[in-house]
């Protein structure tokens, strides 16, 4: 093949010995003795990308899980906060208005722990509302792996302190 040059000295593309297209046909034949390699690492780093976004979901989901018992919390101890009537509503009309609010908004309420203080006292007096809530890998429990990790790992917990009116 003819060399080119170039007025700054260069040689073109044109394969002659010492061009830099030789130095890119060599790459190529490297590449070609390497085949599968991207294969190989792909199925190296899939799993750990795999638990990445599975550790993502779950906190997603223990995190929302946790947001659902606040607001949960919160509306049973406004709801017992507020005399109707001549008296505030007793200990267990909060409990079951707080395993309400978790049904309403998609939670298993026969697993919940509802613990309610204070509820009937006088005016001025402190309400604390307490919810409970076993957390298990949800990912884990659907895939049908893990063997017992899908017991519930820990409890997620919320609790409201409000002064009855």
């Amino acid at each position: 093949m003819a060399r080119r040059l170039y007025s700054d000295g260069f040689q073109g593309l044109t394969g002659a010995k010492g061009s830099p297209a030789r130095g890119f046909f060599s790459l190529r034949r490297k590449s070609r003795n390497c085949r599968g390699m991207s294969s190989v690492e792909f199925a190296m780093t899939l799993p750990f990308f795999l638990l990445i976004i599975f550790a993502i979901v779950e906190f997603g989901t223990a995190f929302h899980k946790h947001q659902v018992l606040t607001s949960t919390v919160r509306e049973a101890a406004r709801f017992g906060s507020v005399a109707t009537g001549a008296a505030h509503p007793g200990a267990a009309e909060i409990k079951a208005r707080a395993l309400s609010a978790m049904q309403e908004a998609g939670l298993d309420s026969g697993v919940a722990v509802v613990s309610v203080s204070g509820a009937g006292g006088p005016a001025g007096t402190p309400l604390t509302v307490g919810v409970e809530y076993p957390l298990e890998l949800s990912l884990v429990s659907a895939l049908g792996i893990g063997g017992g990790l899908s017991e519930p790992i820990t409890n997620v917990t919320a609790q409201t302190v409000v002064e009855l009116q």
